[in-house]
């Protein structure tokens, strides 16, 4: 089942998400799976509005048997955002290639606010 979870960004912050993967309570072992975590006005889409894509590679972290997935957007990332509402989601797709989306929801970005000038 999958989990709504709304997300606000402070640009200029890093972000970090951290989610278990339960099923009857019990952690789901993560061995063989891979990740990808999306934010976009569609995360679905892989054109211009595609804000940003993340993988084991770039950003994910597997637990796996503690089922814990870590999800780390650096501030680099969110300095370089300019949506004010956008949609996330976390995939995880097991060796045979089956999907089973985590969790999605929306996501706002509260832009930084320049200090007083001197």
């Amino acid at each position: 089942m999958v989990a709504t979870y709304p997300l606000t960004i402070e640009a200029g912050a890093s972000k970090i998400i951290r989610v278990t993967w339960l099923i009857d309570d019990a952690p789901v072992n993560l061995a063989g799976y891979t990740a990808e975590y999306r934010i976009g006005s569609d995360p679905r889409g892989t054109g211009d509005d595609n804000y940003l894509t993340l993988t084991q590679a770039n950003g994910i972290t597997l637990g796996g048997s503690s089922g814990q997935i870590t999800v780390v957007i650096p501030k680099e990332q969110t300095s370089a955002f300019a949506f004010c509402d956008a949609a996330h989601q976390l995939d995880l797709i097991d060796a045979s290639g089956v999907s089973t989306r985590l969790l999605h929801g929306g996501v706002t970005l509260n832009a930084s606010v320049p200090g007083p000038s001197v």
